[in-house]
């Protein structure tokens, strides 16, 4: 399988890509002193057997607490996806993610096993400065995020859709983030 850094390249370029073809989305979410406040998370949903990726908003409303790691029942539900274009970072990402998945599951490697390093990847992608930077450019205060746990309102989020790993892959890799830096302090 291709290494994760590979993977996390391709679907950086394309994550922003997205992001910067969804300017009429961040447009239309009222603002208040230029500020998108109530845009309280992203998601990148891959969906690798598919042979699809988007990205979903969640925005603060009252079954906050219930949908909180839905994004299907958010507002801007895939709100971009690999489908709106044919750009080559979008190309080269899906098929990068279609080849390995296809590879993997030919190798003998059950459809989570295959999907599993693709997640990884993702919330690597998601997690990466540059995204951070470009949601700022519409006015959503997302943080930027390191080694170290931090508690924000904003979260970054990319699950497994079909549930085999019930987590979110970018509170997974916080998290050895935090666990390589201290195992380095010894």
């Amino acid at each position: 399988m291709t290494d994760i850094e590979a993977m996390k390249k391709k679907f950086l370029a394309a994550i922003l890509e997205l992001l910067d073809s969804s300017k009429i989305t961040f447009d239309a979410i009222p603002k208040m002193g230029g500020k998108i406040l109530s845009v309280t998370g992203i998601s990148l949903d891959i969906y690798p057997w598919n042979e699809y990726f988007a990205l979903s908003l969640r925005n603060t409303e009252k079954t906050h607490n219930q949908h909180r790691y839905s994004p299907a029942e958010w507002n801007y539900f895939e709100f971009a996806t690999s489908l709106q274009s044919l750009s080559q970072p979008l190309v080269e990402a899906v098929a990068l993610m279609t080849t390995e998945y296809d590879a993997a599951t030919d190798a003998g490697l059950d459809s989570t096993e295959a999907s599993h390093l693709m997640f990884i990847a993702g919330a690597e992608a998601l997690l990466d400065p540059a995204v951070a930077k470009k949601l700022r450019t519409y006015g959503i205060e997302a943080p930027l995020i390191d080694d170290s746990f931090a508690n924000f309102p904003f979260e970054y989020m990319v699950f497994d859709s079909d549930s085999a790993a019930l987590t979110n892959y970018c509170e997974l890799v916080i998290a050895n983030r935090v666990t390589l830096k201290l195992l380095r302090k010894k």
